[in-house]
């Protein structure tokens, strides 16, 4: 009877101990990719640009579950899991924010730009079709024959949408509140009624 509670003791604490160490192992990975969106924003902000334009992506509907088929039972859900892993790595949403608010700082505007057929468009002369995107990585334009890394073209077109509507006065730029703290405000929320003991 001692030797099995005794047993089950022990168990209860190496389950403890690598919980424990499951979360200090989470705690550094959240602390790096918390540090490296800062870096880039900073690194972004500090550039010689007034303007910065990202693609608005929709973050949560791109990593949410992928759903079983009944010809290929899981193998759908593991591919998925592993590009929602390789997506919330980058940080992408962490990168965006935190170059928002540094922008401001440094009175730089960072928007966000519908990023519909950006892969397909030329950002030479503005041809979109799907056949100007031959393979994952190539670009090549059936109007002018421009060729280009897929990914640098996209960004290209990314940021002449994004001129294109800061000149047409199509951005809506909300500029955050400033909110006044005093010491005597800070003092009375921090005191205790006596009377009320």
């Amino acid at each position: 009877m001692a030797e099995t509670l005794l047993s089950k003791t022990e168990r209860l604490s190496n389950r403890r101990k690598a919980a424990k160490k499951i979360g200090r192992y989470d705690l550094k990975i959240s602390d790096i990719r918390n540090d490296f969106a800062h870096k880039t924003s900073k690194d972004l902000v500090e550039g010689s640009v007034s303007l910065l334009v990202f693609e608005d992506l929709n973050i949560k509907n791109m990593t949410a579950s992928a759903k079983e088929t009944a010809e290929e039972l899981g193998k759908n859900v593991r591919q998925k899991a592993g590009l929602n892993r390789s997506i919330l790595n980058a940080g992408w949403g962490k990168i965006r924010t935190y170059t928002q608010y540094k922008g401001l700082r440094k009175n730089k505007l960072t928007i966000t730009i519908p990023a519909h057929y950006s892969s397909q468009e030329c950002s030479r002369c503005g041809f979109t079709h799907k056949d100007n995107r031959p393979s994952q990585a190539e670009f090549i334009c059936q109007a002018c024959g421009f060729v280009c890394n897929a990914d640098f073209n996209a960004s290209f077109v990314i940021k002449k949408r994004g001129v294109r509507a800061v000149l047409n006065n199509e951005v809506c730029i909300k500029i955050p509140k400033k909110v006044a703290f005093s010491k005597t405000s800070a003092h009375r929320a921090g005191t205790v009624r006596t009377d009320a003991l």
